[in-house]
């Protein structure tokens, strides 16, 4: 199962346009909505930037807002992580100087989770699993079988994306 990092959840956001990374999409296409979390942290980090973009204009605080109610909150509805007690205590432990960056791999390790984000390097020093699918590339039989099993491609990500 995966925690996606703000950045990740924003890149998905794109993956669709013309010219954007297809490794990333791919990887969207094969993973069970169901497999992936966000941190309350990552909520925080929409929020704030869709407040940024409200100051900076009405039209663009809209559609920001509409993309967090419309889409991001029922594609991962009951699998939002909590900044809690265990989070902290196990953020307390490992080697970040950046606080944003030890709660989010904090999370991803007391949850068991694989860490999706597009800066792998920025998390080794806690030794915490993590993915970056730009640069995944999953064995040929293993995505035959998930394509027969899925047939329809991943709904959850069609419905993140439409704006």
């Amino acid at each position: 199962m995966y925690l996606l990092d703000t950045g990740m959840l924003l890149d998905l956001r794109e993956a669709r346009r013309a010219g954007s990374e297809q490794a990333l999409a791919a990887w969207a296409e094969r993973t069970s909505a169901q497999q992936m979390f966000l941190s309350a942290l990552t909520l925080l980090e929409l929020e704030n930037a869709a407040a940024v973009a409200a100051r900076r204009g009405k039209d663009a605080g809209l559609a920001w807002r509409d993309w967090l109610d419309r889409q991001v909150s029922p594609a991962f509805d009951g699998r939002i992580l909590p900044v809690d007690a265990a989070v902290v205590r196990r953020r307390a432990q490992i080697p970040y100087a950046d606080d944003r960056e030890g709660i989010l791999a904090a999370t991803a390790l007391v949850n068991n989770l694989t860490l999706v984000t597009s800066e792998p390097r920025t998390y080794r020093a806690g030794r915490v699993k993590v993915l970056d699918p730009a640069r995944f590339e999953p064995d040929s039989d293993s995505d035959a079988d998930w394509r027969e099993a899925t047939r329809s491609g991943a709904a959850w990500l069609r419905n993140l994306l439409i704006r």
